[in-house]
């Protein structure tokens, strides 16, 4: 690897991700996807950002009602107006194709959020990508996860409270896919390099992100370790074994407290 890793404690969720003015961004993988777009359209949304947030994927209906305004394209036939104007008025709506079941939302169409990410109407498009069945760790499937062609940043995260666990069902979702791509055992120790590999391997969770959207790697929720040190050797450990993941954060989203782990050209770590 060239240059240093170099590390800082950064103020803002916004500066950890390293955002731009617009970005489409898609959150993939495990560990709190809902809970970061939720708390980062709130942060976007009261600097004056219009966002829209959606799925290629199902989300819990309770996650979709959690914006100002929800808004199906294939109930109301002037989806489109009543989505600009409720950005304009609320800053955040959730956009979805239909009801599905009782409990969840079905997403839209990665064409679709490709198109209006290049509306004037919107200034972020976020895109929950991936399902994790509330796993904290997981890798995709063969048709995961669906990140549509226009996005920016892809975020692959995972919960830091599987370090130290064990692979199996109760804290790996799609196990055997795991065990394929980390070359790990069943009931094996998840340690820092395992949980690096989901995000550095090319079957892992940032499959099928588009050749220009950069990728940050996020390791949440490490509120629920005894100490830092093993997040920072996570951390140090995707960067190391990653040609272009840009960023490595950590840290807890519950909390308001991030580190960023990113490559310099100088310093010392």
């Amino acid at each position: 690897m060239e240059g240093d890793i170099l590390v800082f404690e950064t103020a803002t969720l916004t500066e950890a991700l390293g955002l731009g003015e617009k970005e489409h961004i898609a959150l993939v993988g495990a560990g709190g996807k809902s809970t970061l777009m939720l708390t980062l359209a709130g942060l976007l949304q009261r600097r004056g950002k219009r966002v829209l947030l959606t799925t290629t994927t199902k989300v819990s209906q309770e996650q979709a009602r959690k914006a100002p305004l929800c808004v199906f394209t294939t109930k109301e036939q002037d989806w489109q107006k009543r989505c600009f104007e409720g950005l304009d008025r609320h800053g955040v709506v959730f956009l979805a194709k239909a009801l599905h079941g009782s409990t969840k939302v079905a997403g839209i169409d990665p064409g679709l959020a490709d198109e209006l990410f290049g509306s004037q109407h919107i200034d972020f498009v976020m895109v929950e990508a991936d399902g994790a069945a509330g796993r904290p760790l997981k890798v995709p499937g063969p048709n995961e996860p669906v990140i549509p062609a226009s996005t920016t940043l892809v975020v692959g995260m995972a919960g830091a409270e599987a370090l130290e666990g064990r692979v199996d069902e109760a804290l790996v979702f799609r196990v055997e896919e795991f065990l394929k791509v980390t070359g790990a055992a069943r009931g094996q120790k998840i340690t820092t390099r395992l949980s690096a590999l989901v995000f550095v391997k090319g079957e892992g969770i940032f499959k099928h992100t588009p050749p220009r959207a950069r990728k940050v790697a996020f390791l949440n929720k490490i509120d629920l370790l005894p100490g830092e040190a093993p997040a920072h050797e996570w951390a140090e450990r995707v960067l190391v074994l990653s040609d272009d993941i840009e960023r490595a954060i950590f840290g807890s989203i519950k909390q308001d407290k991030f580190y960023l782990h990113e490559r310099g050209h100088g310093g010392t770590l």
